[in-house]
């Protein structure tokens, strides 16, 4: 959904003067934060469409009960991410490859991994799903960072 995501995104804000509180970092390094167009909470917006996932923090703001709603809704009615056509999973395999395009990396999660819940495998791409972490790592999957280890 990655490239509905931005395009949505584009439509919402490109070319406008938003606001952005800065939330700090992820375990990627990427910049996390809240963004506002005029009365509009963007973020809100994409995790009720399904574009966007919500990372709990260990430390809850005052956004985070919206944005866990939004997700709920999402979830609920099974837009975007949360939609059959993310999620096919091979019957009794649990680990998720995911291939990161922007990166060209192969990632694999298992279970007790920080974001599996968040890791969506789309068909028709080189996402997969795997019954061993052997089966992952012959297929040129590293272990995400955000496994125990």
């Amino acid at each position: 959904m990655g490239e509905d995501a931005k395009q949505r995104l584009k439509d919402l804000i490109l070319d406008k003067t938003i606001n952005f509180e800065n939330l700090g970092k992820d375990n990627f390094g990427r910049t996390l934060g809240y963004v506002y167009f005029n009365k509009l909470f963007i973020n809100e917006i994409l995790i009720e469409e399904g574009l966007a996932y919500y990372v709990k923090s260990k430390t809850p703001t005052p956004n985070s009960l919206i944005i866990e709603k939004a997700e709920e809704k999402a979830k609920v009615s099974g837009r975007g991410v949360w939609s059959s056509l993310c999620q096919t999973q091979k019957e009794g395999c649990l680990i998720k490859g995911n291939y990161r395009i922007s990166e060209h990396t192969r990632i694999y999660h298992t279970p007790d991994c920080f974001n599996y819940a968040r890791i969506v495998i789309k068909p028709g791409t080189s996402d997969r799903w795997f019954c061993t972490e052997s089966e992952a790592t012959a297929a040129g999957f590293k272990k995400s960072l955000d496994c125990p280890k």
